[in-house]
């Protein structure tokens, strides 16, 4: 996982600090400590942070390279990773991440949606990128820093809320926008989100960072000094490839996966549904009552019936849902099926309904094993409320004898036009001529 990034000349060699988020050690070092205000200096003793490197950026202080503490927060009882405290980042919220102008999203946008992705799937929190936004939980923005230092993050308050900032280096000494790969700045900005959240550096005990009496307990399971995690002190630079094993279970212990119970209102449903936050506390559109009468029109957030359910808002509470009915009328069936590259449908809904989505692909003369590793042969439903990808590795194995597979569900779509593809490779020729490979991909989908 780790990449280190040497820049050789015949009189220096640069190196990844093992300190802080630095490319370069030798940096005008051991600024006077006696300067700083007592109170807040014993302030960040307390909390375990060394200061013997600190500086100030408006407002904060920061310390180990790349952790900015607010003047504010400077007692309060902070939670590390791998070795815990008291407070953090409450699980099971919703998480905003926003870029301060437009400049930055051509650059990171895409690394912050990586980002927001990984920590929802790893947390009980629900992360999302949400573009230019200064109202946003976090704000990513530049700020100068001198030369070597890639990146900032803030330590929470007392709030149960993630530090505001996250600082990208505006004078780095390259352009560190180009300067860096898409997994390298992955890497970096899990990095400086884990300080927002609450997380320390994972070697802070081999680093001599003490706990100044509020407490430093390693979390069950976790070593001493984890090399391999993303929150070691040294962060600019590696290139992230895939969630370490200890950080895994740090996450998941810092921010568990947190349950809401949904009581559906005068339904034939189980009284109660428990949402897990994995995909950040969504109700799974395949939860519908069925009556051969009525066609389920979707869920209303009030008796009312007025203010239609969205699937894709993540549910923090407790709360009732309630049905809405509609006597069922002819039965509407879409279909795309290609015999050769792709075939397209498309279908509009005025309100809430239950669709049946059926996908059968038939290999022909092709095997599982080409089509499989070709990759172009699939079928999907696209829309602004929902998108789906059938996949055939999905469904059969490569050495699978059958001919055929077909995969079904119904799941509840909000109003709005969806596309359904059929989708089915040529790379290997014509399928469809008499000396083709004679495959065939469809998707139907049936409502009322």
């Amino acid at each position: 996982m780790k990449k280190n990034i040497l820049y050789g000349l015949s009189v220096a060699i640069m190196l990844i600090s093992c300190n802080s988020d630095e490319l370069l050690i030798n940096q005008d070092g051991n600024r006077a400590i006696e300067t700083m205000i007592q109170s807040d200096l014993e302030g960040l003793v307390s909390m375990g942070f060394d200061t013997l490197d600190y500086h100030k950026i408006g407002d904060f202080y920061v310390v180990e390279g790349d952790i900015m503490i607010h003047k504010d927060n400077l007692q309060r009882k902070v939670v590390t990773r791998q070795f815990h405290t008291t407070n953090t980042v409450t699980s099971g919220q919703y998480i905003t991440i926003g870029v301060n102008n437009y400049n930055l999203l051509p650059a990171w946008a895409n690394t912050l949606s990586v980002v927001a992705y990984i920590y929802s799937q790893y947390t009980g929190l629900a992360v999302k990128f949400v573009g230019v936004n200064t109202n946003a939980d976090i704000v990513v923005s530049k700020q100068s820093m001198g030369d070597y230092t890639c990146a900032m993050g803030e330590f929470p308050g007392t709030n149960g809320k993630p530090g505001k900032n996250i600082y990208i280096n505006s004078t780095f000494f390259q352009n560190i926008d180009s300067f860096l790969s898409t997994d390298e700045k992955v890497f970096l900005l899990m990095h400086e989100m884990g300080h927002n959240l609450g997380l320390r550096h994972s070697d802070c005990m081999v680093n001599g960072e003490g706990d100044g009496g509020y407490g430093r307990i390693q979390i069950s399971g976790t070593p001493y000094n984890d090399l391999n995690s993303f929150m070691k002190s040294a962060s600019c630079g590696y290139s992230w490839t895939s969630m370490p094993e200890y950080d895994e279970l740090t996450l998941s212990t810092l921010f568990p996966e947190v349950e809401h119970a949904i009581h559906f209102y005068n339904t034939y449903l189980p009284d109660d549904h428990f949402l897990v936050s994995i995909e950040g506390h969504k109700l799974d559109r395949s939860i519908f009552p069925v009556n051969n009468t009525y066609a389920f029109r979707g869920w209303r957030n009030d008796p009312s019936l007025n203010s239609i359910f969205d699937y894709n808002t993540p549910i923090y509470t407790d709360r009732t849902l309630y049905p809405a009915w509609e006597t069922k009328g002819s039965l509407i069936s879409k279909l795309a099926s290609s015999y050769n590259g792709h075939v397209a449908d498309s279908f509009t809904l005025s309100s809430p309904a239950v669709v049946t989505l059926t996908v059968t692909i038939t290999r022909g003369l092709n095997t599982w094993e080409e089509l499989i590793n070709d990759g172009e042969t699939y079928a999907d439903i696209v829309g602004s409320d929902y998108t789906e990808q059938i996949n055939i590795v999905d469904h059969v194995s490569i050495s699978s004898t059958q001919t055929e597979f077909t995969y079904t569900k119904s799941i509840v779509l909000n109003p709005g036009t969806y596309y359904i593809n059929a989708y089915l490779t040529t790379n290997y020729g014509q399928q469809d001529i008499v000396s083709g490979r004679h495959g065939h991909v469809q998707i139907s989908a049936e409502y009322y």
